[in-house]
């Protein structure tokens, strides 16, 4: 017998201040900075790079917003309009825009599990389970677009649940939907191209035919909702041709780069640590319930769980083999399907209790929405743990930058308070000498970079200070950081991002520079003055055509 229907918006009420508790304050690191960059300017920050800063544009609004895959304009362009207001800290505001998103998502996530299952206490528990995931829980309370993408992912994940009810009207809006998600991210695709499959066959199989024109009008709906990336791709085209856009837009040749070499070692090692993270997210228990809900919704429901299943593949072969540092984060789309396997499998086994008494059924129900919110307590004592048994950042691939907790950050999605980046950026620029230079190192300084740069660039601050982003030199980094050294140092102040040996010249800069920590950075002092000219500080680096071509690779 089917529960007593909860509306999804009331339900997204509690997450929702659940995420709002556990908030960012501010700014925030990683990639979530960029994207508070990208919003309050309302451009990417790779065109406010010295090499193209100077290169015309149509001067209308969003003029230097572009698509390439780390470009998200939908998200951009609502976060901007969300900080023109001028109300609080636009960093802040940023960070609930990912917060509203994602708990509408974990509402949606219930309703799916509800109208698949049936039974209340089953859908609650997917639900807790995916609003708590460390993944999940990271990006709706830090400034970035995956929550969105959340949100767009499952609405159409319902919206092929409702296959039956399918008419034209319903394609188009599904089409529509869609555009608007690629809009905000690409990765949709993944979703978009095995739902429109799943609900193709299953419009044959019941003989009602939805004919060519409503997959047209779906198509031409789906162009409607990508409006916003169609029109800046073709503003950066005029910028930058149509070769170089679609070749950063596509992802082509560098995607090819970020995939793993053949090899079944390679697919075993990923594979493996996609499993760690997943444990991790959901604990054993929530694995091994989400392994049975597989397979009892494809025994019960083939059509449902087929749909479901490949969805999770998909996402989950993608991601863990995409070899980028941040790959945990597309993970997400693959959890989200996965919480709704936890839902179908909790579901199964409360019903086996459907003969229990009353006070039996409730009390099981709740120890089991209790088991799916234990992973709060668990990311609040891992990292303390990590630390007394002696693991460093280093030792997660985590980059260290002044006195940032960066296991903590990462592996507690808890950022209530957390205000580090903030403090460290005007920290660090508020202690720099006059007209200094800062030399980073890509990639392994661009956190740093992308910090200091949005304090110049969304709050007009210390732009005496050079940021030298050391990417489109042309020549390797410790050359290019020996060379501006040697030839700056002697009559400005000049520091590096970090005193990483196995990034800057450390051992060949200290025959000549006394390296001292100076402002949560790294200041370059001669040993001998020798005076003389000094070359002007703005980096001189490639044309832009050159600059296109080192961002494809």
């Amino acid at each position: 017998m089917r529960t007593r229907r909860v509306p999804p918006l009331l339900l997204s009420v509690p997450v929702l201040g659940f995420y709002v508790l556990t908030l960012a304050p501010s700014l925030v690191w990683a990639d979530g900075a960029r994207l508070q960059t990208d919003a309050v300017t309302g451009s990417s920050l790779y065109w406010q790079f010295d090499e193209v800063a100077a290169v015309p544009t149509d001067g209308w609004p969003f003029d230097r917003l572009g698509v390439a895959a780390w470009d998200h304009p939908l998200w951009v362009v609502l976060g901007h309009g969300l900080t023109s207001f001028g109300v609080g800290n636009p960093a802040w505001t940023l960070n609930l825009l990912s917060a509203v998103p994602a708990s509408l998502a974990v509402a949606l996530v219930l309703e799916i599990i509800h109208e698949l299952s049936g039974e209340w206490w089953g859908a609650a528990a997917g639900a807790i389970a995916l609003a708590v995931s460390q993944v999940y829980w990271f990006h709706a309370v830090t400034a970035e677009v995956y929550a969105l993408h959340a949100l767009f992912v499952a609405v159409l994940v319902w919206m092929a649940l409702h296959w039956q009810s399918f008419d034209a009207r319903r394609l188009t809006g599904a089409g529509f939907i869609a555009g608007l998600g690629f809009s905000n991210h690409v990765m949709l695709m993944l979703t978009v191209l095995p739902v429109a499959v799943f609900v193709a066959l299953r419009d044959r199989r019941t003989g009602r035919r939805l004919g060519w024109t409503s997959w047209l009008m779906a198509g031409v709906a789906f162009v409607l909702g990508a409006t916003l990336w169609l029109v800046q791709f073709a503003r950066m085209t005029h910028v930058a041709g149509f070769r170089a856009t679609a070749g950063i837009a596509t992802g082509f040749p560098w995607l090819g780069e970020r995939w793993p070499g053949p090899g079944g070692w390679t697919l075993l090692v990923n594979a493996g640590q996609y499993l760690a993270v997943a444990t991790y997210q959901f604990m054993p228990l929530g694995l091994a319930v989400g392994v049975y809900g597989a397979a009892r919704l494809c025994r019960q429901r083939l059509a449902e769980g087929a749909l479901l299943v490949s969805l999770f593949g998909l996402h989950a072969a993608f991601s863990a083999n995409y070899t980028v540092a941040d790959r945990f984060a597309f993970h997400l789309p693959s959890f989200l399907v996965f919480a709704v396997f936890i839902g179908y499998g909790v579901s199964g086994a409360v019903l086996r209790l459907r003969s229990a008494t009353w006070m039996r059924t409730r009390v099981a129900g709740v120890a089991i929405l209790g088991l799916m919110a234990a992973p709060i307590g668990v990311y609040h004592v891992v990292p303390g743990v990590l630390h007394r048994a002696g693991v460093t950042d280093a030792d997660l691939g985590v980059t260290r930058i002044g006195s940032r907790d960066g296991i903590a950050y990462f592996l507690d999605p808890n950022k209530h308070g957390d205000d580090s980046a903030e403090r460290f950026g005007r920290g660090a620029l508020t202690g720099l000498a006059p007209g200094a230079t800062v030399l980073v190192a890509w990639p392994r300084d661009l956190e740093t970079y992308v910090v200091l740069r949005y304090f110049q660039l969304a709050e007009g601050q210390r732009l005496d200070v050079t940021l030298d982003l050391m990417l489109f030199t042309g020549f390797p980094v410790r050359d290019s950081v020996l060379a501006i050294a040697q030839t700056q140092a002697q009559c400005r102040p000049v520091y590096l991002a970090s005193d990483d040996a196995t990034t800057y010249p450390v051992r060949e800069l200290q025959d000549q520079f006394v390296l001292t920590s100076e402002s949560l950075l790294f200041r370059l002092r001669p040993r001998i003055a020798t005076g003389g000219p000094c070359p002007p500080a703005a980096p001189v680096h490639r044309t832009l055509d050159e600059l296109l071509r080192t961002v494809r690779r």
